[in-house]
């Protein structure tokens, strides 16, 4: 498999890409797998948890803990946050389990409510649009925020899981540009998930591809 290619902005090296993905040594932690790889001179991490179905880069081994998320109707759902640091840039990667969601409407509405609670936090908003990861509509959202650091974020829904990226790093650093689009779904074995599109981008089939780390 010819892996993605993450094109950050012309900011960033030209011609600058993630390379090939490989099989981690050992896992980072229960259920994950990673290992290290250099981008732009900087050692970045390329991970891949199969608890909650994700491959993305961080710029380290990201800590990870367990939260509660609010809904819009003020119900609680359990949360696993995924967070790195690079200087002063902050990465977080926080997924929601949403099994005992009952509500599909609801369920369906979590991006949109997700995205108001970040314009509601304050700051410059300079991109906000609907964006889509291997055919998996979601929305994105670009915020200059008073502090002189830009939020870059995408939220996306998948089988019964939110997640919500945000990378916050000072004005002018491109690592959230490369952090938002290196994710990807996965399946129960660790293989890649995206959506064939119709003529009007509707998903009509689900194509699984090899596994991302494991190159199989």
């Amino acid at each position: 498999m010819v892996p993605r290619t993450v094109v950050a902005s012309a900011l960033i090296v030209t011609a600058l890409a993630l390379p090939m993905r490989v099989m981690a040594q050992e896992p980072l932690v229960a259920g994950s797998r990673g290992t290290s790889t250099s981008l732009g001179g900087a050692q970045w991490v390329e991970f891949e948890d199969r608890t909650d179905s994700f491959f993305v880069v961080f710029p380290e081994k990201p800590a990870i803990t367990t939260s509660m998320w609010e809904s819009r109707q003020g119900l609680k759902y359990p949360a696993r946050v995924y967070t790195a640091y690079e200087g002063p840039g902050r990465y977080t990667m926080t997924v929601v389990n949403l099994t005992e969601m009952k509500a599909v409407a609801e369920m369906r509405a979590m991006v949109s409510w997700e995205a108001w609670r970040y314009r509601k936090m304050g700051g410059d908003i300079t991109y906000d649009m609907i964006g889509t990861i291997d055919g998996i509509t979601g929305h994105q959202l670009h915020i200059k925020n008073a502090d002189k650091t830009t939020s870059v974020i995408g939220i996306y829904l998948h089988d019964k899981k939110l997640y919500v990226m945000e990378a916050r790093v000072p004005n002018g650093n491109p690592g959230g540009l490369l952090f938002e689009p290196s994710l990807s779904i996965l399946d129960e074995n660790g293989r890649r998930i995206r959506y064939t599109a119709d003529a009007f981008g509707n998903p009509t089939t689900r194509v699984v591809e090899y596994g991302l780390l494991e190159g199989r």
